[in-house]
């Protein structure tokens, strides 16, 4: 690991450690469930992953960049399911097979910095940009 490897070597550094960006003009899960005309949650969507809103994520890397904080930094985000980000668009999505190569990572424990957007925020914000711009979405807007 980096951090154990510059640790010893006794160089400053620092690393962030980030979520699942999602935002407009991604091509994460969010995205795919939000403005594919038709997705597919693969396996039984209750796995569970960390989210971070676009704007959150900036926030936090200038903070970390601007600011003289070494060390490892983790940020932290909604810990929510697949099936959980269908709900909050609206969507009923059909299930696919599990993919065998799907890589599953554990949500972070001990965030350093905690996204102040809630997911649910995120995606009325992702849907009122998208209209905006006139893009085609096929979200429920609240």
């Amino acid at each position: 690991e980096t951090d154990w490897v510059l640790s010893r070597l006794g160089l400053p550094y620092t690393s962030v450690i980030v979520p699942n960006v999602y935002g407009i003009g991604g091509s994460g899960v969010v995205s795919r469930l939000l403005f594919d005309r038709e997705p597919v949650i693969y396996g039984d969507g209750k796995q569970v992953r960390e989210f971070i809103y676009i704007e959150d994520a900036l926030n936090a890397l200038l903070d970390v960049g601007l600011t003289p904080k070494l060390g490892r930094h983790v940020l932290g985000g909604d810990h929510v399911s697949i099936n959980d980000i269908a709900k909050v668009i609206g969507r009923t999505i059909p299930h696919a097979p599990e993919r065998k190569y799907e890589l599953l990572v554990t949500p972070s424990t001990s965030p350093t910095w905690t996204a102040p957007t809630k997911l649910e925020e995120g995606i009325q914000r992702m849907i009122k940009e998208a209209e905006e711009a006139g893009l085609t979405h096929y979200g429920r807007a609240v």
